[in-house]
Order: structure tokens, then sequence, then C-alpha cells
């Protein structure tokens, strides 16, 4: 071999030792790069034996690598699908886009669902990789069956990827907003829903929600492909995988156009009946003030007139006009009460209260008419009742005042007699209290019956019929028992008399024993307490109406308290001012300038600097008895309250109390 030779062979064995260590170390390079894959890769031999596994074999499948080698592929996949195997691996590099998938069972006995890719390199054998989609793979059998479901309801259903893009979406989301899934695939519900009437609050809100993971529920403000605005209610729930990641999220929404309608409509309709009843209220106000101021002169005056020198003849006359006066303020008070009633204008009270204090004060009231037609009057209270209770005890009176008066009414002989028992009620504290009214009067068919409690009804309605009355009483009581959580019934024959009932479930009061001994009615005195040195405590009172205003100066001078009259509030301001008043009865409803407007500025008044008087008691005379009066009077800043008619025990209990204030005050006075 000469030199030429040898130097060729030389640069050859070179060449291919370079090219061998080239090639060596590009095989290196490729396998680390195919161990770090997160995908499994691996190669056969002819026989189907396993040559080759990268770490991904191991970390996926839970197999060593080393044991794993020498074995078949089809060894770990699950025996329903090594057909499907075998045909991918005859199918060869067409199956590479298809990407098929195959369940193989992992070393701890679980199965997983890995979508191979084969390929047939050169040679035997062949080269493949596959990756778990087992995640993915139920993800999407369980959105096909979401998709399913959802397809056949009426919700509006859809479905976005973890950024809130769509998904998917139903049939009904189509039919009502307008947009296919292709307009919206990929973009966000709200840029394509929300509008000009979409309130931006609840869209921050939603999506708070939807960055913090979070479900919720929220109406929404939503506009159609054409522009239409609708209402839904959207539940949404997020979709997460098994680290915790939101893979998308649900939302169901139910279309509340109609329901939002109907609300609206409601409100407006609401808004109106509180308006009506409003009016309604306002006009019982009216007509309380308009009747009751005229009936305060009638009855007052007559009272007045009765306790002068008469002759015999005009005290029968005066006594009929005080009799009149005193009907037609029932009737009146019957339709007030019946008309708050319907308008829901009547509150009741609780307070406790002695029963028989009740029973004997409506025997009290009504003993001397039932004397008058020579009827006896009996009360019946059984050992077992209770002494004392909470409730309302002036409503109670009023309707045994209208079940006693019935009898009285419809009875020529025999008596009334008012029972009282009472039985264990089902909640500790509460028992069922049984009133019953019964009398041996003219009684009353079935048919009769049938006509009681309604409003407006009488049992004779005839024009010869002997008994008067409105028809409102007893339907005022089945109202009144109603309110109060009982009943009312009757029990009746033609010619044998009536027995009324009631039965109310009222709560026991501890601590409070019936007397054995009636107590003796409260004596208020006629005569004022004095100032020291004698002196009288000095009034103001405050009427527009002339008669009215008379007729109060006359029964404060009959019972010894001087006053002066003021027409409207300015003028009761002015005199406050300049006199010095111990009290003042004020009228609440005038013009210019009310009661409620002019005990403030007097209350102003006495709160400024430099005033050194003492606070000066104001006492309210009003014709309104709706229920709040009282609170609205106390929170104008008057000390009392006295309803017109005019009544002298109330009246002079009121006026007492300003002696009283009168007689603290004084030495303040003297001091200042």
């Amino acid at each position: 071999m000469n030199e030429h030779s040898t130097l060729l062979t030389d640069i050859h064995v070179e060449a291919t030792y370079r090219l061998t260590e080239a090639l060596i170390e590009s095989e290196k390079r490729m396998r680390r790069r195919v161990e770090c894959l997160s995908e499994v890769v691996f190669e056969t031999d002819a026989e189907g034996r396993l040559v080759f596994l990268n770490k991904a074999w191991a970390h996926t499948l839970g197999h060593d690598v080393s044991v794993s080698l020498g074995t078949l592929l089809c060894d770990y996949v699950v025996q329903e699908d090594c057909a499907l195997l075998a045909r991918i691996v005859e199918a060869g590099a067409t199956s590479v886009a298809a990407r098929p998938a195959i369940r193989m069972r992992r070393a701890d006995g679980g199965i997983l669902c890995m979508e191979i890719s084969i390929s047939a390199p050169d040679g035997p054998g062949i080269v493949g990789s596959m990756r778990d989609v087992t995640t993915q793979r139920r993800n999407q059998q369980e959105l096909e069956k979401l998709s399913l479901v959802a397809s056949f309801t009426d919700n509006l259903v859809v479905i976005t990827d973890g950024a809130g893009r769509f998904e998917w979406v139903n049939d009904a989301f189509v039919k009502r907003t307008g947009y296919t899934l292709q307009e919206v695939l990929g973009l966000k519900p709200g840029k394509v829903l929300q509008g000009p009437g979409t309130d931006t609050k609840v869209v921050a809100s939603i999506g708070q929600k939807l960055r913090l993971g979070e479900s919720f529920q929220a109406e929404l403000l939503n506009y159609t492909k054409a522009g239409v605005a609708y209402w839904v209610e959207m539940h949404v729930t997020p979709i997460k995988n098994k680290t915790g990641v939101i893979e998308r999220f649900v939302a169901v929404q139910s279309d509340i156009t109609e329901l939002k309608r109907t609300q609206r409509e409601l409100k407006v309709a609401k808004e109106k009946a509180e308006a009506a009843s409003q009016a309604k209220s306002d006009f019982l106000a009216t007509m309380s003030h308009e009747i009751r101021t005229p009936m305060n002169g009638i009855i007052g005056m007559s009272s007045l007139l009765l306790d002068t020198a008469l002759e015999p003849k005009q005290r029968e006359m005066v006594d009929a006009v005080r009799h009149s006066g005193d009907a037609l303020m029932t009737i009146i008070e019957d339709i007030l009460d019946f008309s708050k009633i319907e308008a829901r204008k009547l509150d009741l009270v609780e307070e406790a209260f002695r029963l028989d204090s009740v029973i004997g004060g409506v025997v009290d009231v009504l003993r001397h008419k039932a004397a008058s037609r020579s009827l006896g009057l009996n009360v019946r209270i059984s050992p077992e009742v209770p002494d004392s209770f909470l409730g309302d005890p002036g409503r109670l009176r009023q309707i045994l005042m209208n079940l006693v008066g019935n009898g009285i009414k419809f009875t020529d002989e025999g008596n009334i007699c008012i029972q009282a028992a009472c039985t264990k009620g089902v909640t500790p504290g509460i028992v069922n209290l049984e009133l019953s009214v019964a009398d041996t009067g003219i009684g009353m068919s079935e048919e009769q019956q049938g006509l009681l409690f309604q409003p407006f009804m009488q049992v004779d309605s005839s024009t010869k019929r002997r008994f008067g009355g409105t028809g409102l009483g007893l339907a005022i009581c089945k109202r009144l028992v109603e309110l109060m959580g009982g009943n009312i019934g009757v029990e009746s024959r033609r010619g044998a008399g009536s027995r009324f009932w009631v039965r109310l479930p009222l709560h026991v009061m501890e601590g409070h024993k019936r007397s054995a001994v009636p107590e003796p009615e409260k004596v208020v005195s006629t005569v004022p307490l004095m100032k020291p040195g004698g002196i009288k405590p000095r009034l103001l009172l405050v009427e527009d109406n002339e008669v009215n205003a008379r007729m109060a100066m006359m029964l404060l001078e009959k019972n010894g308290y001087p006053g002066e009259v003021a027409r409207d509030g300015e003028e009761a301001v002015e005199r406050f001012a300049s006199g010095v008043y111990d009290g003042i009865l004020m009228d609440c409803h005038m013009p210019n300038m009310d009661g409620y407007e002019a005990t403030c500025a007097i209350r102003q008044m006495e709160a400024g600097a430099g005033w050194r008087r003492p606070r000066c008691r104001i006492i309210a005379m009003t014709a309104n008895v709706q229920a709040g009066e009282r609170e609205r009077c106390l929170a104008a800043g008057m000390d009392d309250y006295v309803s017109k008619p005019l009544r002298t025990k109330p009246l002079l209990e009121a006026l007492g109390q300003i002696g009283v204030l009168a007689l603290e005050a004084e030495p303040a006075l003297v001091a200042a």
C-alpha cells in the first residue's frame, strides 16, 4: 500500500469514527428528549415485544420499564380492546391523524384511556406514542350527557371554557336569543348578550364570582340578536378537574321576562292599592273629624244644659237630645270601626287585664238599661277561668257591649246571663276562653241566623221591624274576634231565646288575682288643685269651631278652671309667648296652623335660650280616632290626649295633671 492509499484509509477511518460518535451523540440527545416527553413513547420488534419505553410509561401506567421490556404491548390492554389494538397496528401510519383510544391497565389495577398513535418505520416492529386522555374523555362524555339532557329543556343552557368563552349552547338558547353556536363560539356572553339596560353592578358582581370560581345565582337583563330585551335568572356552576383547576362553567338560565312583567304590574297594583287605602284612611279621618266636631257640640251642650235648672218638660226634651246624640255616636262608631277594619287600619293592643274588670265594666254601663226593661243581668265566671289575660281589653269590652246590648234589645222579659269558661290550649300558657251571652228573648229561626255576622244585614229589614240598628254590630264583633284569632257563633230557636258565644285563645298572665270584691269606681275631683297662694291653674283653649269653643269653656268654668280662647294655631303661639299658661287644650285640626304645628312651635320656644317658665302641659283634643293618632300627638310634643265628643271624666283626669305639674314646677319658677 503506497503512502497515498494509506492516507486515504486513515482519513476514511477518522471520518467513520467521527460519524459514529456523532450518531451516538445524536441518539443520546434524542433519547434524552424522548425521556422528557409526557407522552409514552414505545417501540416493538417484529414479534410485537416491547424493546423501548420512555420514563412516561412508568409515570403514567405505573409499570417498571425494565420489567416491561420484552413483554407484549397487548398484555397491558383491556381484553375487550385487544382486537382494536390489532387493527390500529395493522393500519400503521394511516392512523396517525385518527388518534384512536384504547383502555389500558395500570399497575394498581386502575383503567386509563390512552390515545395512541402508531407509525411503521422501515424495518421490523412499530414505533408509537400514547397519552392519557382519561379525564378529557370522561369530561367529554359528561358534556355529551349534559348536552343531551339540556337539549330537551326549555331553560337556556350555556357551557363556557374556563375563561368564560362560549363552548356550547342548547336549542332553547338559540331559539330565545337568535344566536347560533357558530355565531357565539369563542366569544364571552357579556359581549354578545348585554345591552344598554343591563345592570352594570350585577355584571361586575358576576365577573367577580367567575374570577373566584364560585357558584352563584343572579338576575340579568339580556338582549336577543334582534335587540329585544329579556330577563333571565341564571344559576352558574364551575366544573373543576382533579387538581382544582376550572375547566368550564355551566350556566342554566330561566327566562323570567313574564315574571318580571307580572312583578312590575303587581308593584303598580300594590302602590295603587296602598294609595287607595291611604285615601280611604284619610277619608275616614276626615269623616271622623267632621262628624265628631258637631256631635261634640250636641252632646256637650246638652250635658251642660241638663246640669242647669230646667222645667220638667224642658228636661225631658234635652234628655231626649242627649240620648239621641249618644245613639247617633254609637252608629257613627260602628260605621267608622267597620271601615277601619275593611281598610285594615284597625290595630289591636296587647296589655294585661282582669276579665272580671272587663265584664264588670260592661255590666255597670248596661245595668240601668236592663233594669228599665225589668230584666235581670247576671254574671257567672267558672272557677277554672284564670284571673288575668294578655290581650285587648277595649275591643273585648266592645264585643261584650254589643252582645249584651243586643240581648237587652231583643228580650221583653226574663234575664240576660254573661258566662265565662275556659279549656287548656295546645300551647303552654294559652287557654281557650269562652264567653257567652244568653238571653230569654224572641230567638231566631235558622234562616235568620244565616243572616247574622254579615255587614249591613238585619234579621228583620222590613219597614215594620220593631228594632233599629245599622246591621254592623255583629259583623264588627266577628271581624274583631277573627283579628284576635278566635271565632264567634250563635245557638237560637224561635221564641226560646239566643246564646251567642265567643272563643278566644289568650295568654294567661300570672300574678294577677281576681278580686272577690269589685273595686270602687275611681272618683275624679271636679275641683282643680291650686298653685301656691290659692291661684288656680290658667288654661288656654285652642279651638276653631265656635260652638265647641263655647261648650268647652262652659265645661271648664263649671269645673273651676279659668281659661282663654285662641281660634287657631297661630293665635295660640302668640298668646303663649305673651302670657303665662299652665296648660293648653289643643285642637288638632285647624286652619292656618294646626295643633301639631302649634305644639312644635311652642316646644321650640320653650327650648330657646332665656326661657324661664316651667314646661306647659299640652292636651290634644281631636275628633280623629284613627289608629296612630295618639302616637302622632305625643310625637308632636303633646302630653295627653282626649277624644271628641268631650266627656267630663277623661277631660277632668287630664286637667287634674295640670294642677299636679303646677305644684311641682312652682318652686323652680319662684327660684328663677
